[in-house]
């Protein structure tokens, strides 16, 4: 309830967003010549900056030229091609696409700011929080989360091994989110400000 909850008010805030404040346009300025971001936010703010700045983006620095890493999921993110794995048949519509190559998590990337999942009966495809949250996967799902998991905290691991600084904003990696504090400081050791 709380998940479903959640994607409504983001997705709510999403539409009626009609322009972002100069803060975000700087900061889309300025990640422009990034390695990338990373981002522990559902919303799409960070996305829609960096489209409105013209700077190319994906969520994979395998496919993108500017990566969009998060770690914790994102609001147009869904999980179908999980799906496999307790014999459920959805598939994914034609313009939608994997995240990352070997990921099973996707989203419509003619489209990210649409809502994935409106008007289908598949809100618990939804994949806006821990998307490796293995607790909430059965047994059968359960390894391809964890895969996926692994993936987007490879993916950040090695954008923050080769940044020379790297910059949080807004994130206090709270007692709760463990696997996220524990995996950033011992990789971002000595490259914080």
């Amino acid at each position: 309830v709380l998940r479903r909850a959640c994607a409504l008010l983001l997705w709510e805030k999403q539409a009626n967003l009609v322009s972002l404040p100069e803060a975000y346009c700087a900061f889309a300025q300025r990640a422009r010549d990034s390695l990338g971001v990373i981002s522990f936010n559902w919303d799409l703010i960070c996305e829609r900056a960096l489209e409105n700045a013209g700077v190319p983006w994906g969520y994979s620095s395998r496919t993108a030229p500017l990566a969009v890493i998060k770690p914790h999921g994102s609001l147009n993110w869904t999980k179908h091609l999980q799906q496999v794995d307790n014999g459920r048949r959805i598939t994914n519509p034609i313009d939608f696409a994997p995240i990352a190559p070997q990921s099973t998590l996707s989203f419509m990337p003619s489209r990210p700011f649409d809502d994935p999942l409106l008007g289908l009966d598949s809100d618990d495809l939804r994949c806006i929080t821990f998307p490796g949250d293995l607790e909430y996967f059965d047994s059968k799902q359960r390894p391809r989360a964890a895969t996926d998991q692994k993936l987007l905290w490879t993916e950040t691991q090695e954008l923050i091994a080769k940044a020379t600084t790297i910059v949080f904003i807004g994130y206090s990696l709270p007692q709760y989110d463990a696997l996220a504090r524990d995996r950033l400081q011992a990789t971002c050791q000595g490259k914080l400000i």
